[in-house]
């Protein structure tokens, strides 16, 4: 069984991003040079999702920085990293 996007920290992160920007999964594929496949793939946690993609969609989506610190910490929380940091960090 696969993980719904709702049920990984990404997924829910990664949602509430697309959502405050108006975007679809394919917009991001497509700003970032990759299929949506692979953007669908990450958002439900069948994947993970490397810093090095998470700057590249902060960059060409023009994310704030505190968008792209909640996807990077959600990403690691996925990963299994154990961060007890402050939200503002």
């Amino acid at each position: 069984m696969t993980k719904d996007k709702r049920e990984t920290a990404f997924g829910r992160a990664f949602e509430q991003v697309l959502d405050a920007h108006g975007l679809r999964q394919k917009q991001v594929a497509e700003s970032i040079g990759t299929s949506t496949a692979y953007v669908s793939a990450v958002a439900t946690g069948r994947k993970a999702m490397s810093p090095v993609r998470i700057d590249l969609i902060a960059e060409k989506l023009s994310l704030s920085e505190e968008e792209s610190r909640r996807l990077h910490r959600a990403a690691a929380l996925d990963a299994g990293f154990k961060l007890d940091l402050p939200d503002d960090f």
